[in-house]
């Protein structure tokens, strides 16, 4: 199994993050490599969707561990083994929130698709993480009327 995390504090709440997440037709505007975004119910666990990114093909994923406001995992099946991206919101005691993203490579192919993958992802990974930062700290609650700052 291989494990990368990152994390970005935000001077916004867990609320205000949410609706970036839950509205998957918004990964897009936080994460460069996204091009689209589809879901087969609504943002609640067990449900299938499909995630095409710039230039390639669209990927099944399922929704796992969605706990509204504070985390949601996605995984992705992949010849001999999982994608596992799991994304977690905690406050921070003095205000604003902790977003924390960490993707997973695991199962028995794991080891041999780490050197494909890897790269790619910890190149990937806090770059969509830092602009998910900054545009909630800029934009705010993605159009939710019902979440206030």
């Amino acid at each position: 199994m291989w494990e990368y995390e990152r994390t970005e504090d935000v001077e916004v709440s867990r609320a205000v993050v949410w609706p970036w997440y839950s509205q998957v037709g918004l990964w897009a505007r936080w994460d460069d490599e996204v091009h689209e975004v589809e879901l087969d119910g609504p943002f609640a666990e067990g449900v299938a969707g499909r995630l095409t990114l710039k230039g390639q093909e669209p990927v099944p994923f399922r929704l796992t561990d969605v706990e509204e406001g504070v985390c949601f995992t996605t995984r992705t099946p992949v010849p001999g083994a999982e994608l596992r991206f799991a994304h977690r919101l905690t406050d921070l005691p003095g205000g604003g929130t902790r977003i924390t993203h960490q993707a997973a490579i695991e199962g028995l192919g794991a080891a041999g698709l780490v050197p494909v993958l890897a790269p790619s992802i910890e190149a990937g990974l806090p770059m969509a993480l830092r602009s998910l930062a900054r545009t909630v700290a800029h934009e705010g609650t993605a159009g939710s009327p019902d979440v206030k700052d």
